[in-house]
């Protein structure tokens, strides 16, 4: 009971001194230049989704899945990532 009111108190003495304020919309910091870089770095490493794919299905449905599924699927996902992260790179400056 001790200890009950020992953290209670605590907790009612340090609540105080919280205070939670945005200086900033969460908005403010997607700015066209980290859209640009993300686009930039997703074309640069979108190679990755081909592996990527195999250890998705791999987890998902199996070994054999994995080894089969996953390197027709990668192939597919990987130049459609790299056309919509070129798509988000000519909108960057938008």
């Amino acid at each position: 009971m001790k200890k009950l009111l020992v953290i209670a108190t605590t907790f009612a003495a340090l609540s105080g001194f919280v205070v939670a304020d945005i200086q900033a919309p969460p908005g403010s910091t997607y700015t066209s230049t980290r859209k640009l870089s993300r686009a930039l770095s997703n074309i640069m490493y979108g190679f990755i989704e081909i592996p990527e794919q195999i250890v998705r299905k791999n987890e998902q449905y199996g070994r054999k899945a994995g080894s089969t599924y996953g390197a027709i699927d990668g192939p597919i996902a990987a130049p459609s990532s790299h056309l919509m992260n070129a798509a988000e790179k000519i909108t960057a400056s938008r």
